[in-house]
């Protein structure tokens, strides 16, 4: 993982924390940051409680 890649999930995390504590819905930021540093698209679930299967 690069630097920038870090940086990114980093910012979604805290931009997302901070939607969550505000409205809700900041999966709606970390779901696509996730993808975009790599990481397949089934494992992380934009269900909030997470995947009970696989």
């Amino acid at each position: 993982m690069t630097i920038d890649t870090v940086a990114l999930l980093a910012v979604a995390a805290f931009s997302a924390g901070v939607l969550n504590a505000i409205a809700g819905g900041g999966s709606f930021l970390t779901f696509p940051a996730l993808v975009f540093a790599g990481v397949p698209p089934i494992s992380p679930s934009p269900h909030p409680t997470g995947r009970c299967c696989t």
